[in-house]
This record gives C-alpha cells, structure tokens and sequence, in this order.
C-alpha cells in the first residue's frame, strides 16, 4: 500500500526533529528513523489501529512513544495527516483550530 505524508504532517515531523536534535543530533537520527520504519508498518496493515470517530470519519490514530499517528486510508493509500503529541488537542489540531 502506497504510504503520502501530507504537508502538516512532515511539518510536525520536521519540528520534532529540530526539537530533538537541540539537545542530541543522534537521538533526533535516530528518532527520525524509528519513526519512519513504524509509519511505513502502518501501511501493512491500517485496519489494525482504531479509527478514531471523534476526530472525523475515518481517521484513525497509531501510538508511536509519545505521538500519535494520525491517519486515513483508502484501497491504495495511507494518507498520514498529522504527527502530534498525545497530550495536544487533535480535534483542534486536525480542523487547524486553536491549540
């Protein structure tokens, strides 16, 4: 199954990443490549993680350490909508509402 970021998505990721490398570039590295291996898992398999009504329909969310994994999927594609912090407000986040 083919895996897109959307924009917002590699934004978050970019920033989690610069936020990591502040303190140690190596971590955020190797963060970066955890990361990425457990979103491309994702694709294997989407209907194993809850879809998550309440953010909009079909959404579902993957937990990944502290973040979650915020997506959608069709027959052809995981569509990655968000990278964020469990503790954010998603529903906000996902309508680009105030944190």
């Amino acid at each position: 199954m083919n895996l897109i970021y959307l924009a917002d998505a590699l934004a978050d990721i970019e920033a989690i990443s610069d936020y990591i490398a502040q303190d140690d570039p190596e971590q955020a590295r190797r963060f970066l490549s955890s990361l990425r291996e457990f979103i491309e898992s994702i694709a294997d398999n989407p209907q194993r993680f809850r879809e998550r009504a309440e953010w909009g329909r079909g959404v579902r969310a993957a937990n990944f350490r502290k973040y979650l994994i915020i997506f959608e999927h069709d027959d052809e594609a995981v569509f990655v909508l968000r990278v964020a912090s469990g503790r954010r407000n998603i529903v906000a986040l996902l309508s680009d509402g105030p944190q």
